[in-house]
């Protein structure tokens, strides 16, 4: 079984949490750039799995 990435592209995203794209458009204007999510050097928006878990388990703004 492989270990799941770190930073995961939004689709990624989407399927692990049943998030809609909309959601997580919402939710990044919650979360802090380099931590829940960041731009990759093509300017791709990657996030972080890890933390975003983090994020929710702690119920607490980012």
């Amino acid at each position: 079984m492989s270990q799941q990435p770190k930073w995961v592209l939004e689709k990624r995203l989407r399927e692990l949490t049943g998030l809609s794209h909309e959601q997580v458009r919402l939710r990044r204007a919650q979360w802090v750039e380099g931590r829940q999510w960041k731009y990759g050097p093509d300017k791709t928006i990657w996030y972080n799995l890890e933390e975003i878990e983090r994020w929710v388990e702690n119920g607490i703004a980012a």
